[in-house]
Protein backbone atom coordinates (compact mmCIF):
# COMPACT_ATOMS: atom_id res chain seq x y z
CA UNK A 1 0.00 0.00 0.00
CA UNK A 2 3.10 2.11 0.96
CA UNK A 3 3.75 1.98 -3.10
CA UNK A 4 0.62 2.59 -4.00
CA UNK A 5 0.41 5.48 -2.40
CA UNK A 6 3.76 7.17 -3.83
CA UNK A 7 2.85 6.26 -7.03
CA UNK A 8 -0.38 7.63 -7.01
CA UNK A 9 0.53 10.64 -5.04
CA UNK A 10 3.65 11.80 -5.30
CA UNK A 11 4.23 10.93 -8.92
CA UNK A 12 1.19 10.48 -11.68
CA UNK A 13 -1.34 12.37 -9.32
CA UNK A 14 1.34 15.31 -8.57
CA UNK A 15 1.67 15.49 -12.02
CA UNK A 16 -1.56 15.63 -13.03
CA UNK A 17 -3.28 17.92 -10.68
CA UNK A 18 -0.67 20.47 -10.78
CA UNK A 19 -0.63 20.69 -14.59
CA UNK A 20 3.26 19.53 -14.95
CA UNK A 21 2.15 16.53 -17.17
CA UNK A 22 -0.31 13.67 -17.82
CA UNK A 23 -0.98 10.44 -16.07
CA UNK A 24 1.04 7.56 -17.08
CA UNK A 25 0.05 4.20 -17.55
CA UNK A 26 0.72 2.71 -14.13
CA UNK A 27 -0.58 5.61 -13.10
CA UNK A 28 -3.95 5.00 -14.78
CA UNK A 29 -4.02 0.99 -13.15
CA UNK A 30 -3.04 2.41 -9.59
CA UNK A 31 -5.82 4.87 -9.75
CA UNK A 32 -8.29 2.34 -11.03
CA UNK A 33 -7.45 0.04 -7.97
CA UNK A 34 -7.71 2.51 -5.58
CA UNK A 35 -11.25 3.48 -6.75
CA UNK A 36 -12.51 -0.01 -6.95
CA UNK A 37 -12.15 -0.63 -3.66
CA UNK A 38 -12.02 2.52 -2.18
CA UNK A 39 -15.07 4.69 -3.59
CA UNK A 40 -16.96 4.64 -0.52
CA UNK A 41 -14.99 5.85 1.45
CA UNK A 42 -12.86 8.52 -1.04
CA UNK A 43 -16.67 9.34 -1.89
CA UNK A 44 -16.79 10.66 1.85
CA UNK A 45 -13.39 12.93 1.29
CA UNK A 46 -15.51 14.38 -1.80
CA UNK A 47 -12.93 12.40 -3.89
CA UNK A 48 -14.53 10.85 -7.03
CA UNK A 49 -13.71 9.06 -9.67
CA UNK A 50 -15.54 11.02 -12.54
CA UNK A 51 -13.53 14.07 -11.53
CA UNK A 52 -9.80 13.83 -10.70
CA UNK A 53 -9.05 17.52 -10.05
CA UNK A 54 -10.79 16.45 -7.00
CA UNK A 55 -7.75 14.42 -6.14
CA UNK A 56 -6.07 17.97 -5.56
CA UNK A 57 -7.40 17.86 -1.88
CA UNK A 58 -5.13 15.12 -1.42
CA UNK A 59 -2.21 16.33 -2.95
CA UNK A 60 -2.12 19.79 -1.84
CA UNK A 61 -1.13 18.41 1.86
CA UNK A 62 1.60 15.48 2.24
CA UNK A 63 0.70 15.48 5.88
CA UNK A 64 -3.16 14.85 5.26
CA UNK A 65 -2.46 12.76 2.45
CA UNK A 66 -0.39 10.10 4.88
CA UNK A 67 -3.10 9.73 7.02
CA UNK A 68 -5.46 9.14 4.39
CA UNK A 69 -3.11 6.27 2.77
CA UNK A 70 -1.85 4.92 5.98
CA UNK A 71 -6.03 4.22 6.73
CA UNK A 72 -5.99 2.62 3.34
CA UNK A 73 -2.87 0.88 4.21
CA UNK A 74 -4.13 -0.60 8.06
CA UNK A 75 -7.33 -1.95 6.02
CA UNK A 76 -5.40 -3.62 3.57
CA UNK A 77 -3.72 -6.02 6.03
CA UNK A 78 -6.04 -6.16 8.29
CA UNK A 79 -8.21 -7.43 5.17
CA UNK A 80 -5.57 -9.84 4.13
CA UNK A 81 -7.36 -12.37 7.24
CA UNK A 82 -10.11 -13.88 6.88
CA UNK A 83 -10.76 -13.99 11.06
CA UNK A 84 -8.66 -12.49 13.35
CA UNK A 85 -8.15 -13.94 16.70
CA UNK A 86 -9.26 -12.19 19.52
CA UNK A 87 -6.52 -10.83 21.82
CA UNK A 88 -6.77 -12.64 25.75
CA UNK A 89 -7.63 -11.05 28.39
CA UNK A 90 -3.42 -11.02 29.96
CA UNK A 91 -3.03 -9.50 26.33
CA UNK A 92 -5.39 -6.39 26.88
CA UNK A 93 -4.34 -6.13 30.60
CA UNK A 94 -0.56 -5.68 29.44
CA UNK A 95 -1.16 -3.82 26.46
CA UNK A 96 -3.70 -0.98 29.08
CA UNK A 97 -0.93 -1.74 32.05
CA UNK A 98 2.04 -0.56 29.13
CA UNK A 99 -0.58 2.49 28.03
CA UNK A 100 -1.30 3.84 31.69
CA UNK A 101 2.82 3.98 32.14
CA UNK A 102 3.29 5.69 29.24
CA UNK A 103 0.79 8.18 29.22
CA UNK A 104 2.23 9.03 33.13
CA UNK A 105 5.77 9.38 31.69
CA UNK A 106 4.36 11.56 28.98
CA UNK A 107 2.43 13.66 31.22
CA UNK A 108 5.53 13.81 33.76
CA UNK A 109 7.84 15.03 30.62
CA UNK A 110 4.93 17.90 29.78
CA UNK A 111 4.41 19.22 33.22
CA UNK A 112 8.04 19.52 33.88
CA UNK A 113 8.75 21.13 30.58
CA UNK A 114 5.97 23.76 31.59
CA UNK A 115 8.16 24.74 34.27
CA UNK A 116 10.71 26.28 31.52
CA UNK A 117 7.78 28.99 30.60
CA UNK A 118 7.61 30.75 33.77
CA UNK A 119 7.37 34.21 32.32
CA UNK A 120 4.75 32.70 29.89
CA UNK A 121 2.78 31.27 32.64
CA UNK A 122 2.72 34.04 34.55
CA UNK A 123 1.29 36.61 31.52
CA UNK A 124 -1.51 33.95 31.49
CA UNK A 125 -2.50 33.76 34.77
CA UNK A 126 -2.45 38.16 34.52
CA UNK A 127 -4.52 37.53 31.86
CA UNK A 128 -6.86 35.68 32.76
CA UNK A 129 -7.27 37.61 36.10
CA UNK A 130 -7.45 40.70 33.99
CA UNK A 131 -10.31 38.87 32.61
CA UNK A 132 -8.53 38.87 29.24
CA UNK A 133 -7.95 36.08 26.29
CA UNK A 134 -4.35 34.90 25.97
CA UNK A 135 -2.94 34.68 23.16
CA UNK A 136 -2.52 31.58 20.56
CA UNK A 137 0.96 30.86 21.35
CA UNK A 138 0.28 31.47 25.09
CA UNK A 139 -2.65 29.08 24.70
CA UNK A 140 -0.02 26.54 22.95
CA UNK A 141 2.26 26.53 26.00
CA UNK A 142 -0.32 25.58 28.21
CA UNK A 143 -1.80 23.01 25.54
CA UNK A 144 1.83 21.69 24.41
CA UNK A 145 2.65 21.20 28.03
CA UNK A 146 -0.80 19.80 29.80
CA UNK A 147 -2.45 16.55 29.01
CA UNK A 148 -5.95 17.79 30.18
CA UNK A 149 -7.87 21.37 30.90
CA UNK A 150 -10.71 20.78 32.89
CA UNK A 151 -13.21 23.71 33.02
CA UNK A 152 -16.47 25.28 32.77
CA UNK A 153 -17.51 25.92 29.14
CA UNK A 154 -17.32 29.70 29.14
CA UNK A 155 -14.20 30.20 30.90
CA UNK A 156 -12.35 28.28 27.52
CA UNK A 157 -14.60 30.92 25.38
CA UNK A 158 -13.64 33.85 27.28
CA UNK A 159 -9.74 33.17 27.93
CA UNK A 160 -8.90 30.71 24.85
CA UNK A 161 -8.26 32.39 21.61
CA UNK A 162 -11.17 31.95 18.56
CA UNK A 163 -8.39 29.72 16.99
CA UNK A 164 -9.47 26.68 14.75
CA UNK A 165 -8.01 23.17 15.56
CA UNK A 166 -6.77 24.66 18.84
CA UNK A 167 -7.39 21.59 21.03
CA UNK A 168 -7.04 17.93 19.72
CA UNK A 169 -10.20 16.64 21.24
CA UNK A 170 -13.23 18.12 22.81
CA UNK A 171 -14.94 16.02 25.73
CA UNK A 172 -18.96 17.82 27.21
CA UNK A 173 -20.39 16.21 30.00
CA UNK A 174 -23.70 16.34 31.47
CA UNK A 175 -24.45 18.07 27.41
CA UNK A 176 -28.19 17.96 27.96
CA UNK A 177 -27.54 20.88 30.31
CA UNK A 178 -25.47 22.80 27.50
CA UNK A 179 -27.20 25.42 25.15
CA UNK A 180 -24.85 25.30 21.90
CA UNK A 181 -24.75 29.12 22.32
CA UNK A 182 -22.16 28.27 24.94
CA UNK A 183 -20.63 24.93 23.17
CA UNK A 184 -20.55 25.70 19.42
CA UNK A 185 -17.40 28.22 19.45
CA UNK A 186 -15.57 25.53 21.91
CA UNK A 187 -16.53 22.51 18.73
CA UNK A 188 -15.06 24.97 16.35
CA UNK A 189 -11.53 25.29 18.50
CA UNK A 190 -11.69 21.48 18.53
CA UNK A 191 -10.38 18.63 15.97
CA UNK A 192 -12.98 16.19 17.28
CA UNK A 193 -16.14 16.61 20.31
CA UNK A 194 -17.30 13.61 21.87
CA UNK A 195 -20.24 14.60 23.56
CA UNK A 196 -22.11 13.03 26.65
CA UNK A 197 -25.15 13.51 28.06
CA UNK A 198 -28.59 11.94 28.71
CA UNK A 199 -31.84 13.26 26.85
CA UNK A 200 -34.18 11.79 29.48
CA UNK A 201 -32.64 14.41 31.88
CA UNK A 202 -33.14 17.95 32.17
CA UNK A 203 -32.08 19.92 28.87
CA UNK A 204 -30.90 23.28 28.86
CA UNK A 205 -33.15 24.86 30.99
CA UNK A 206 -31.15 27.65 31.33
CA UNK A 207 -31.13 28.65 28.14
CA UNK A 208 -35.46 27.36 27.75
CA UNK A 209 -35.75 30.38 29.83
CA UNK A 210 -33.95 32.83 27.59
CA UNK A 211 -36.57 35.81 26.44
CA UNK A 212 -38.39 35.45 23.30
CA UNK A 213 -36.76 38.95 22.31
CA UNK A 214 -33.35 37.69 23.07
CA UNK A 215 -33.81 34.15 21.34
CA UNK A 216 -35.25 35.69 18.21
CA UNK A 217 -32.12 38.44 17.67
CA UNK A 218 -29.81 35.89 18.17
CA UNK A 219 -31.86 33.85 15.56
CA UNK A 220 -31.67 36.47 12.82
CA UNK A 221 -27.97 36.48 13.15
CA UNK A 222 -28.08 32.97 12.28
CA UNK A 223 -30.20 32.94 9.28
CA UNK A 224 -28.19 35.75 7.93
CA UNK A 225 -25.01 34.44 8.34
CA UNK A 226 -26.40 31.21 6.52
CA UNK A 227 -27.62 33.36 3.74
CA UNK A 228 -24.33 35.14 3.47
CA UNK A 229 -21.74 31.91 3.97
CA UNK A 230 -24.15 29.82 1.26
CA UNK A 231 -25.11 32.71 -1.10
CA UNK A 232 -29.01 32.12 -0.93
CA UNK A 233 -31.70 35.08 -0.26
CA UNK A 234 -34.12 33.85 2.82
CA UNK A 235 -37.71 35.30 1.73
CA UNK A 236 -38.44 37.93 4.61
CA UNK A 237 -41.50 36.39 5.41
CA UNK A 238 -40.07 32.63 6.00
CA UNK A 239 -37.06 34.09 8.34
CA UNK A 240 -39.86 35.99 10.30
CA UNK A 241 -41.84 32.34 10.50
CA UNK A 242 -38.42 30.73 11.23
CA UNK A 243 -37.24 32.85 14.06
CA UNK A 244 -40.27 33.48 15.66
CA UNK A 245 -41.10 29.34 15.76
CA UNK A 246 -37.73 28.60 17.29
CA UNK A 247 -38.13 31.64 19.90
CA UNK A 248 -41.56 30.85 20.87
CA UNK A 249 -41.89 30.68 25.06
CA UNK A 250 -42.91 27.53 25.82
CA UNK A 251 -45.52 26.57 28.43
CA UNK A 252 -44.29 25.32 31.61
CA UNK A 253 -46.29 21.75 30.48
CA UNK A 254 -44.72 22.23 27.63
CA UNK A 255 -41.35 22.72 28.08
CA UNK A 256 -39.39 19.70 27.26
CA UNK A 257 -35.29 18.14 26.18
CA UNK A 258 -34.20 19.60 23.05
CA UNK A 259 -36.28 18.15 20.08
CA UNK A 260 -34.03 16.49 17.51
CA UNK A 261 -34.39 18.56 13.60
CA UNK A 262 -31.79 16.59 11.57
CA UNK A 263 -29.69 18.08 8.59
CA UNK A 264 -31.84 17.67 5.53
CA UNK A 265 -30.72 19.07 2.10
CA UNK A 266 -33.46 21.60 0.26
CA UNK A 267 -35.20 22.43 3.35
CA UNK A 268 -34.35 25.23 6.20
CA UNK A 269 -35.80 24.05 9.25
CA UNK A 270 -32.93 22.03 10.22
CA UNK A 271 -31.49 25.54 11.15
CA UNK A 272 -33.06 25.75 14.06
CA UNK A 273 -31.39 22.91 15.48
CA UNK A 274 -29.14 26.17 16.15
CA UNK A 275 -31.34 27.62 17.76
CA UNK A 276 -30.12 29.39 21.83
CA UNK A 277 -32.82 27.01 23.41
CA UNK A 278 -31.03 23.96 21.66
CA UNK A 279 -28.93 21.64 24.47
CA UNK A 280 -25.28 20.94 22.86
CA UNK A 281 -26.63 17.11 23.18
CA UNK A 282 -29.26 17.26 20.85
CA UNK A 283 -27.29 19.56 18.43
CA UNK A 284 -24.71 17.15 18.23
CA UNK A 285 -26.81 14.04 17.49
CA UNK A 286 -28.04 16.22 14.91
CA UNK A 287 -24.88 16.25 13.38
CA UNK A 288 -22.95 13.38 14.13
CA UNK A 289 -21.26 10.86 12.66
CA UNK A 290 -20.67 8.00 15.59
CA UNK A 291 -23.44 7.37 18.45
CA UNK A 292 -23.76 4.90 20.95
CA UNK A 293 -25.85 4.44 24.25
CA UNK A 294 -24.03 3.52 27.05
CA UNK A 295 -26.47 1.46 29.35
CA UNK A 296 -24.69 0.26 32.18
CA UNK A 297 -25.06 1.99 35.67
CA UNK A 298 -22.78 2.29 38.51
CA UNK A 299 -24.21 4.82 41.04
CA UNK A 300 -27.23 2.96 42.46
CA UNK A 301 -28.35 -0.24 43.59
CA UNK A 302 -30.41 -1.92 41.66
CA UNK A 303 -33.82 -1.04 43.45
CA UNK A 304 -33.12 2.28 43.65
CA UNK A 305 -32.42 2.85 39.92
CA UNK A 306 -35.30 0.61 38.94
CA UNK A 307 -38.01 3.07 38.79
CA UNK A 308 -35.92 5.24 36.20
CA UNK A 309 -35.33 1.98 34.54
CA UNK A 310 -38.71 0.95 34.24
CA UNK A 311 -40.64 4.12 33.31
CA UNK A 312 -37.96 5.90 31.19
CA UNK A 313 -35.30 3.97 29.69
CA UNK A 314 -37.36 0.89 29.07
CA UNK A 315 -39.52 3.17 27.02
CA UNK A 316 -36.76 4.41 25.18
CA UNK A 317 -35.15 0.93 24.31
CA UNK A 318 -32.71 0.62 26.57
CA UNK A 319 -32.40 -0.94 29.46
CA UNK A 320 -30.05 -0.32 31.88
CA UNK A 321 -27.46 -3.30 33.68
CA UNK A 322 -26.73 -2.07 37.14
CA UNK A 323 -22.79 -2.68 38.20
CA UNK A 324 -23.22 -2.79 41.50
CA UNK A 325 -24.92 -5.48 44.21
CA UNK A 326 -27.14 -4.59 47.04
CA UNK A 327 -25.30 -5.37 50.50
CA UNK A 328 -28.27 -3.93 52.77
CA UNK A 329 -31.70 -5.64 53.12
CA UNK A 330 -34.14 -3.95 51.29
CA UNK A 331 -35.58 -2.32 54.29
CA UNK A 332 -32.61 -0.50 55.14
CA UNK A 333 -32.48 0.85 51.53
CA UNK A 334 -36.06 1.97 50.74
CA UNK A 335 -37.91 3.66 53.92
CA UNK A 336 -41.43 5.52 54.18
CA UNK A 337 -42.08 7.87 57.14
CA UNK A 338 -45.18 8.86 57.36
CA UNK A 339 -45.73 12.50 58.89
CA UNK A 340 -48.74 13.64 60.97
CA UNK A 341 -48.80 17.35 59.84
CA UNK A 342 -50.40 19.43 63.01
CA UNK A 343 -50.93 22.66 60.78
CA UNK A 344 -50.91 24.84 58.51
CA UNK A 345 -46.86 25.80 58.15
CA UNK A 346 -47.17 28.11 55.50
CA UNK A 347 -47.33 27.81 51.23
CA UNK A 348 -45.50 24.79 50.31
CA UNK A 349 -43.70 24.24 53.51
CA UNK A 350 -44.63 21.49 55.78
CA UNK A 351 -42.54 21.88 59.16
CA UNK A 352 -43.34 18.55 60.34
CA UNK A 353 -41.82 17.19 57.81
CA UNK A 354 -38.81 18.97 58.37
CA UNK A 355 -38.83 17.93 61.68
CA UNK A 356 -39.34 14.61 61.12
CA UNK A 357 -36.02 14.80 58.57
CA UNK A 358 -34.37 15.88 61.48
CA UNK A 359 -34.84 13.47 63.95
CA UNK A 360 -34.09 10.79 61.32
CA UNK A 361 -30.70 12.24 60.64
CA UNK A 362 -29.85 12.53 64.47
CA UNK A 363 -30.44 9.16 65.22
CA UNK A 364 -28.42 8.18 61.76
CA UNK A 365 -25.42 10.10 62.69
CA UNK A 366 -25.54 8.94 66.40
CA UNK A 367 -25.84 5.31 65.56
CA UNK A 368 -22.33 5.90 63.25
CA UNK A 369 -23.33 6.69 59.50
CA UNK A 370 -20.49 7.48 57.88
CA UNK A 371 -21.32 8.09 54.10
CA UNK A 372 -22.85 11.27 52.55
CA UNK A 373 -26.36 12.81 52.82
CA UNK A 374 -28.62 14.97 51.08
CA UNK A 375 -31.86 16.18 50.69
CA UNK A 376 -34.40 16.90 47.94
CA UNK A 377 -37.75 18.97 48.64
CA UNK A 378 -40.11 19.30 45.71
CA UNK A 379 -40.65 22.81 46.34
CA UNK A 380 -38.18 25.53 46.69
CA UNK A 381 -40.14 27.42 49.74
CA UNK A 382 -39.45 24.19 51.43
CA UNK A 383 -35.64 23.92 50.94
CA UNK A 384 -35.22 27.22 51.69
CA UNK A 385 -37.13 27.17 55.09
CA UNK A 386 -34.97 23.84 55.99
CA UNK A 387 -32.17 24.98 55.47
CA UNK A 388 -32.88 28.01 57.55
CA UNK A 389 -33.94 25.86 60.44
CA UNK A 390 -31.06 23.32 60.50
CA UNK A 391 -28.64 26.26 60.00
CA UNK A 392 -29.92 28.18 63.58
CA UNK A 393 -31.24 24.17 65.35
CA UNK A 394 -29.52 21.39 64.09
CA UNK A 395 -26.63 21.23 66.32
CA UNK A 396 -24.69 18.83 64.22
CA UNK A 397 -25.18 21.04 60.86
CA UNK A 398 -21.33 21.98 60.81
CA UNK A 399 -20.25 18.33 61.06
CA UNK A 400 -22.90 17.21 58.63
CA UNK A 401 -21.48 19.54 55.90
CA UNK A 402 -18.08 18.99 56.42
CA UNK A 403 -18.01 15.51 57.09
CA UNK A 404 -21.05 14.07 55.38
CA UNK A 405 -21.78 16.40 52.42
CA UNK A 406 -24.98 17.65 53.74
CA UNK A 407 -27.15 19.82 50.84
CA UNK A 408 -30.34 20.64 50.07
CA UNK A 409 -31.84 20.69 47.08
CA UNK A 410 -35.45 21.68 45.16
CA UNK A 411 -35.82 18.36 42.60
CA UNK A 412 -35.75 21.18 40.10
CA UNK A 413 -31.91 21.83 41.30
CA UNK A 414 -30.81 18.37 41.91
CA UNK A 415 -29.43 16.87 38.28
CA UNK A 416 -25.46 15.62 38.51
CA UNK A 417 -25.40 15.63 42.19
CA UNK A 418 -25.51 12.66 43.94
CA UNK A 419 -25.08 10.92 48.09
CA UNK A 420 -25.29 7.65 49.43
CA UNK A 421 -28.32 8.67 51.29
CA UNK A 422 -31.16 11.16 50.10
CA UNK A 423 -34.10 12.10 51.74
CA UNK A 424 -37.07 13.39 49.95
CA UNK A 425 -39.80 15.97 51.34
CA UNK A 426 -43.25 15.85 48.86
CA UNK A 427 -45.01 18.82 51.34
CA UNK A 428 -48.08 18.48 50.18
CA UNK A 429 -50.90 17.16 52.77
CA UNK A 430 -54.53 17.92 50.87
CA UNK A 431 -56.31 17.92 54.40
CA UNK A 432 -54.45 21.49 55.28
CA UNK A 433 -54.18 22.24 51.28
CA UNK A 434 -50.81 24.14 52.15
CA UNK A 435 -48.79 23.37 48.46
CA UNK A 436 -50.22 21.67 44.89
CA UNK A 437 -48.10 19.00 43.72
CA UNK A 438 -49.57 18.91 40.49
CA UNK A 439 -47.48 22.11 39.68
CA UNK A 440 -44.39 20.48 39.85
CA UNK A 441 -44.95 16.98 38.60
CA UNK A 442 -46.71 15.81 35.89
CA UNK A 443 -50.79 15.52 35.79
CA UNK A 444 -51.65 11.81 34.40
CA UNK A 445 -53.04 11.94 31.00
CA UNK A 446 -51.49 15.68 30.93
CA UNK A 447 -49.62 17.75 28.83
CA UNK A 448 -46.43 16.84 30.40
CA UNK A 449 -46.91 13.12 30.92
CA UNK A 450 -44.39 12.71 28.78
CA UNK A 451 -41.01 10.97 29.57
CA UNK A 452 -38.96 14.04 27.70
CA UNK A 453 -41.09 16.92 29.34
CA UNK A 454 -39.07 18.49 32.18
CA UNK A 455 -41.69 18.11 34.37
CA UNK A 456 -41.87 14.63 34.07
CA UNK A 457 -37.85 14.65 33.99
CA UNK A 458 -37.73 15.52 37.72
CA UNK A 459 -38.66 12.75 38.64
CA UNK A 460 -36.04 10.30 36.44
CA UNK A 461 -33.51 13.08 38.06
CA UNK A 462 -34.69 13.35 41.49
CA UNK A 463 -35.10 9.30 41.84
CA UNK A 464 -31.88 8.62 40.35
CA UNK A 465 -29.83 10.44 42.72
CA UNK A 466 -29.33 7.88 45.65
CA UNK A 467 -26.64 5.54 46.08
CA UNK A 468 -27.61 3.10 49.00
CA UNK A 469 -30.32 4.65 50.99
CA UNK A 470 -33.54 6.38 49.77
CA UNK A 471 -36.00 7.78 52.86
CA UNK A 472 -39.62 9.25 51.54
CA UNK A 473 -40.65 11.51 53.75
CA UNK A 474 -44.73 12.13 53.12
CA UNK A 475 -47.95 13.62 54.98
CA UNK A 476 -50.28 11.38 53.35
CA UNK A 477 -50.84 7.90 52.06
CA UNK A 478 -49.31 6.46 49.40
CA UNK A 479 -52.18 6.42 47.65
CA UNK A 480 -53.26 9.84 47.89
CA UNK A 481 -49.82 10.92 45.69
CA UNK A 482 -51.81 9.12 42.95
CA UNK A 483 -52.87 12.22 40.70
CA UNK A 484 -49.56 13.10 39.54
CA UNK A 485 -46.56 10.54 38.49
CA UNK A 486 -45.19 10.80 41.29
CA UNK A 487 -47.87 8.84 42.91
CA UNK A 488 -46.14 5.63 39.69
CA UNK A 489 -42.94 6.20 41.57
CA UNK A 490 -43.73 5.87 44.99
CA UNK A 491 -46.28 2.78 44.16
CA UNK A 492 -43.22 1.52 42.86
CA UNK A 493 -40.71 1.37 45.74
CA UNK A 494 -43.44 0.41 47.70
CA UNK A 495 -43.99 -2.87 45.83
CA UNK A 496 -40.51 -3.52 45.76
CA UNK A 497 -39.91 -2.70 49.22
CA UNK A 498 -42.62 -4.95 50.14
CA UNK A 499 -41.74 -8.12 47.74
CA UNK A 500 -41.34 -11.65 49.78
CA UNK A 501 -38.24 -12.71 49.06
CA UNK A 502 -35.71 -10.27 50.14
CA UNK A 503 -32.09 -11.02 48.01
CA UNK A 504 -28.82 -9.32 48.90
CA UNK A 505 -25.42 -10.12 49.32
CA UNK A 506 -23.84 -8.87 52.80
CA UNK A 507 -20.28 -8.71 52.33
CA UNK A 508 -19.31 -9.25 48.30
CA UNK A 509 -15.89 -10.77 49.12
CA UNK A 510 -17.80 -13.65 49.36
CA UNK A 511 -17.46 -13.90 45.42
CA UNK A 512 -14.15 -15.69 44.56
CA UNK A 513 -13.60 -13.90 41.70
CA UNK A 514 -14.26 -10.67 39.54
CA UNK A 515 -16.55 -12.91 37.08
CA UNK A 516 -18.94 -14.61 39.66
CA UNK A 517 -19.74 -11.08 41.13
CA UNK A 518 -20.72 -9.62 37.82
CA UNK A 519 -22.63 -13.19 36.71
CA UNK A 520 -24.37 -12.49 40.09
CA UNK A 521 -25.65 -9.04 39.44
CA UNK A 522 -26.69 -9.92 35.96
CA UNK A 523 -28.55 -12.90 36.86
CA UNK A 524 -30.53 -10.95 39.30
CA UNK A 525 -31.38 -8.12 36.54
CA UNK A 526 -32.65 -11.05 34.19
CA UNK A 527 -36.63 -10.77 33.48
CA UNK A 528 -37.03 -14.20 34.16
CA UNK A 529 -35.29 -13.47 37.98
CA UNK A 530 -37.62 -10.46 38.29
CA UNK A 531 -40.92 -12.22 37.42
CA UNK A 532 -39.90 -14.75 39.46
CA UNK A 533 -37.96 -13.71 42.59
CA UNK A 534 -40.51 -14.67 44.95
CA UNK A 535 -39.89 -18.15 44.46
CA UNK A 536 -36.11 -18.03 43.61
CA UNK A 537 -33.19 -18.13 45.56
CA UNK A 538 -29.82 -17.78 44.53
CA UNK A 539 -26.55 -18.47 46.93
CA UNK A 540 -23.47 -17.42 46.33
CA UNK A 541 -20.18 -19.87 47.10
CA UNK A 542 -22.68 -22.36 48.20
CA UNK A 543 -20.92 -25.30 50.62
CA UNK A 544 -22.02 -28.11 48.75
CA UNK A 545 -19.28 -30.93 50.27
CA UNK A 546 -20.97 -29.26 53.67
CA UNK A 547 -24.85 -30.00 52.97
CA UNK A 548 -23.84 -33.59 51.05
CA UNK A 549 -22.26 -34.70 54.41
CA UNK A 550 -24.91 -33.20 56.72
CA UNK A 551 -27.87 -34.40 53.97
CA UNK A 552 -26.43 -37.45 52.88
CA UNK A 553 -23.86 -38.69 55.89
CA UNK A 554 -21.34 -39.07 53.27
CA UNK A 555 -17.30 -38.31 54.18
CA UNK A 556 -16.32 -35.90 51.17
CA UNK A 557 -14.08 -32.68 51.31
CA UNK A 558 -15.40 -29.06 51.70
CA UNK A 559 -15.90 -28.90 48.25
CA UNK A 560 -18.02 -25.32 46.90
CA UNK A 561 -19.73 -24.18 43.77
CA UNK A 562 -19.49 -20.57 43.26
CA UNK A 563 -23.70 -20.27 42.76
CA UNK A 564 -26.89 -22.41 43.86
CA UNK A 565 -30.06 -21.05 42.24
CA UNK A 566 -33.14 -22.80 43.25
CA UNK A 567 -36.67 -22.81 41.89
CA UNK A 568 -39.53 -23.31 44.75
CA UNK A 569 -43.31 -24.08 42.94
CA UNK A 570 -46.28 -25.83 44.13
CA UNK A 571 -44.36 -27.36 46.96
CA UNK A 572 -41.54 -28.11 44.49
CA UNK A 573 -38.25 -27.78 44.44
CA UNK A 574 -35.98 -27.56 41.65
CA UNK A 575 -31.91 -26.66 42.01
CA UNK A 576 -29.23 -25.56 39.74
CA UNK A 577 -25.81 -25.31 40.23
CA UNK A 578 -23.72 -22.56 38.50
CA UNK A 579 -19.73 -22.71 37.89
CA UNK A 580 -18.23 -19.77 36.21
CA UNK A 581 -15.33 -17.52 37.20
CA UNK A 582 -14.41 -16.96 33.96
CA UNK A 583 -12.13 -18.27 31.48
CA UNK A 584 -8.90 -17.38 32.62
CA UNK A 585 -9.95 -19.18 36.21
CA UNK A 586 -10.42 -22.36 34.26
CA UNK A 587 -7.43 -22.79 31.78
CA UNK A 588 -3.97 -23.92 31.50
CA UNK A 589 -3.51 -21.38 28.72
CA UNK A 590 -5.92 -18.76 28.62
CA UNK A 591 -4.65 -17.87 25.12
CA UNK A 592 -5.39 -21.24 23.55
CA UNK A 593 -8.91 -23.04 24.83
CA UNK A 594 -10.00 -25.84 23.45
CA UNK A 595 -11.57 -29.04 25.09
CA UNK A 596 -8.58 -30.51 26.12
CA UNK A 597 -7.12 -27.35 27.79
CA UNK A 598 -9.56 -26.96 30.71
CA UNK A 599 -8.52 -28.22 34.19
CA UNK A 600 -9.55 -31.77 35.71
Amino acid sequence: MDQLARGFLHQGLARHVHGRGDLEDEDIKTLSTLFLHFTPFLNKLEVVSSDLSSLGWLAANPDRAGHVFRFLQLHGEISAYVTATPASRLQLEEYLTKSQKLLEYQTDRRLCNLLKHTADVQRIQTAIAAGKRITPDQARVLLTNLSCIISEPGLISRHFPMEADLFDLLVIDEASQVSIAESISLMLRAKQTIVFGDELQYGAVGAVNVSQRYSEYYFRDILRAYAHDRNQAIPDDESERIAREVSETPDEEEEESSRLIPVAAGTREWLKTFSVRTSTLAFARALSNYSESLNVHFRSFPEIISYSNEFFYKESQIELITNRIRTKPIKEVLRFIKVDTKGLSGRNVNLDEIEAVQRDIEEVVSNGYKGTIGIICSFREQAARMEELFRKELSIYPDLVRNHRFTIWFVGDVQGEERDLVYYSFVQDKKIDNAELRTIYPIIGGTADNIRRLKMQRLNVGFSRGKDIMVFIHSMPVGDYSDTRLGDALRHYERVLNSAQDIYVEDESVFGSPAEKELYSLIVQTPFFQENRDKLRLIAQFEIGKYIREEYHRNIPKYRVDFLLTLSNGGKEKSLIIEYDGVEFHTRNPDVVTRHNFDQ
